[in-house]
Order: C-alpha cells, then structure tokens, then sequence
C-alpha cells in the first residue's frame, strides 16, 4: 500500500487525528446531553476526515466531495426537527453516496472487473429498480403516508444500499479485500439511518444522538477507509 509521506503524509495524519478528536468530543457531548457541544463538534468531524483523505488521496476528488458532503448533510442535521433541515440533509447524503457509488464503478471498470460480465449496466439497473419497488411500501407506512418523505426514502434507502451492494460486486469478484471495509460501513450507516428515521417519524428515545453518531461515524470512518486503502492499494 503507497501510504502518502512527506508533508502530504503529515497533514493527513493531522487531519485525521483532529477528525478523531471531533468525533469522540461528539459522542461524549452526546451521551451526557451537552446539546451546545454536540451542535457545535458535529460538522467537524467529517470536515477533518474529509480533508485528510484529500491529503491521502489527491487525485481521486470523487472520495473527498463525497465526505464534504457528508459535512454539509451533518450541518443540516442539527436541525433534525425541521423538515426542511432533514430534507437538504438527506439530499446532501444521497449526493455524497452518489459519489461513493460512482468511484467504486470507476475503480472496477478501470481493474477490468466487467470485462466478462456482458451488460453489467443492465443487471445493476435492474437491482435498482427491484430494490426500489420493495421499499415503496415499507416507506410508505414509516413516514405516515407521507407523499413527500416517502418517495425521497425509496430513492434514498436505494442509493444507500447500492454503495454495499458495488462493493460486495467487488469482493465476489476478487477486486479488492479492502471493499469488504466499505460494506461494513454502509451496515453501520443503515443502522443509524434507520434509528434517526425511527426517532424522527415513530418515537424519540433517550439520548439519541449519541447512537445515531456512534453508528454513523463509524460507518463513514470503514467506507472512506475502505476507498483509500483499494485506491492506495
């Protein structure tokens, strides 16, 4: 693995620790319920990781505006009790998957993974829509029958699943080990995403930041990790 050296490799190294700070300065304001702490260390914790995986990565600009994305759908999330904050929020994530997605393909297009798989486009489309016609229902009744909230969870949970269901295409394929990472993370990421949904439209429990953080940071430090050690590799 070409780890970066030099001052590339001080910054990251930087970057990273201050993400880790952030991160644990995030969850201990969230499970004592310091709200003004917890507001204000939210966005930096994905700030730092991000910058560090520039400093990792340089070249490959899709990973880090996916993790900028990330920062700015935990900036919008502060305000998960506005509807608009949770509308831009999950849009932002959705945009930051979306790139995720898109450098997986691109790293196994590029090692010639489908070059024996005729119309691999078709057969990912297919699980797309597949997939999306199985949550029509279930979002449908999560969100109280909302005809805003339940489309925008269909196409949502979609790209959320598909981040796991590329890698997973790239371990079964024998790319790369490291993407097993990224399916972990994109675990980790539906469990937060499906207990904030639960707080959100069922019913709110105790300290709940500090689960939905817990699982979700985790998830986004094993998928960033996952796209740097395959890139690196």
């Amino acid at each position: 693995m070409n780890l970066p050296t030099g001052t590339m490799g001080a910054l990251c190294l930087t970057f990273f620790i201050l993400s880790l700070l952030a991160m644990i300065t995030n969850l201990v304001s969230a499970f004592l319920e310091k709200e003004t702490v917890r507001k204000i260390s939210k966005p930096f914790c994905l700030l730092f990781l991000g910058i560090a995986v520039a400093f990792a990565i340089p070249n490959h600009p899709m990973v880090y505006l996916g993790a900028f994305m990330g920062f700015l759908g935990d900036i919008a999330l502060i305000w998960k009790d506005d509807q608009k904050c949770v509308g831009l929020g999950v849009l932002c994530f959705w945009a930051g998957h979306g790139l995720y997605i898109a450098t997986i393909l691109q790293i196994l297009y590029q090692g010639g993974v489908f070059k024996d798989t005729p119309n691999a486009w078709l057969w990912m489309l297919l699980f797309v829509l597949l997939f999306m016609g199985l949550m029509v229902y279930p979002m449908w009744r999560l969100t109280n029958h909302s005809k805003i909230f339940a489309p925008a969870g269909v196409l949502y949970s979609t790209i959320l699943v598909s981040v796991g269901a590329s890698a997973a295409m790239g371990c079964f394929l024998g790319y790369s080990s490291y993407l097993y990472l990224v399916i972990l993370g994109d675990v980790c990421f539906i469990i937060s995403d499906s207990f904030l949904a639960y707080t959100i439209f069922i019913k709110d429990v105790k300290r709940r930041d500090f689960y939905i953080m817990l699982s979700y940071l985790f998830g986004e430090l094993l998928i960033l990790s996952g796209l740097v050690f395959t890139l690196l590799k």
